[in-house]
C-alpha cells in the first residue's frame, strides 16, 4: 500500500525554487525527490551553517553466512565529531555488493529505496537510521530524533580510498535544517572485535 506524500510541503517547496536563483540550495519537504545541486555540500543544521569539513565511510568484513554488510557515513562540520556538528547515516547492502554506484532515497513517510534485505523472517531497511548531533555551550551534544527526515544519498566510483557522493538531507524541525551537495569520503576499514582474533 503507498503511503501518501506530504503535497502540501512538496507544493510550497517547488514555488520557492522559482523564487531562487539557479542551483541554490534550499530547505524541501522532501529531498528524495529533488535534483542534487552539483557544488560543495552545504546547509544549515539546527540554525547554524553547515558544510563538511571531513566525511568518512566505515565498513567491516562480512562473515560466512550473514545476510548483510554494514556501512556507516559520518559527514562532520568541525575539526572533530565531538566538538562539531554530524550527521551520522547507516546504510546497508548484500554481501559482496559494492556501495560504488549505489543511490538510496527515503521519504518523510520512511518509504524508501533500493529494497529491503530479506535476512531470515526479518527484512531490513537498506538505510536504517539518519542521525543529527551538535555541540551545545555547556559541553553536551543535542541530538534530533524525533522529527521526520527526507534523504536522496549517491556514491560514486571510488579511487583507492576516497569514494565521491552526493546528498540532499531535509528535517521537518523547527529550523529547517538541510544539507545539500556533493562531497568526498575516506574509505574506513574496521575490523569488528571477534575479527580481530
Amino acid at each position: 500500500m503507498n503511503r501518501p506524500l506530504l503535497l502540501t510541503g512538496w507544493i510550497a517547496a517547488g514555488m520557492l525554487a522559482l523564487l531562487l536563483p539557479a542551483g541554490a540550495q534550499q530547505w524541501v519537504a522532501d529531498a528524495s525527490k529533488v535534483p542534487i545541486p552539483d557544488h560543495p555540500a552545504a546547509g544549515r543544521i539546527h540554525g547554524a551553517p553547515f558544510t563538511i569539513q571531513h566525511a568518512d565511510l566505515d565498513y567491516s568484513d562480512v562473515d560466512p553466512g550473514e545476510k548483510k554488510a554494514t556501512f556507516f557515513l559520518n559527514l562532520i562540520h568541525g575539526t572533530d565529531a565531538f566538538s562539531g556538528t554530524k550527521i551520522f547515516i547507516t546504510l546497508l547492502t548484500k554481501p559482496g555488493e559494492k556501495i560504488e554506484g549505489k543511490r538510496f532515497t527515503v521519504d518523510p513517510n520512511h518509504v524508501q529505496t533500493p529494497d529491503a534485505i530479506q535476512d531470515g523472517n526479518v527484512r531490513y531497511s537498506a538505510v536504517q537510521g539518519a542521525m543529527v548531533s551538535w555541540a551545545k555551550q555547556d559541553g553536551f551534544h543535542g541530538h534530533d530524533f524525533n522529527s521526520k527526515w527526507s534523504l536522496c544519498l549517491e556514491f560514486g566510483k571510488a579511487k583507492g580510498n576516497l569514494i565521491p557522493g552526493k546528498i540532499y538531507y531535509s528535517l521537518q524541525d523547527a529550523q529547517k535544517s538541510y544539507v545539500a551537495g556533493k562531497f568526498t569520503a575516506t574509505l574506513v576499514h574496521i575490523q569488528r572485535a571477534h575479527q580481530k582474533r
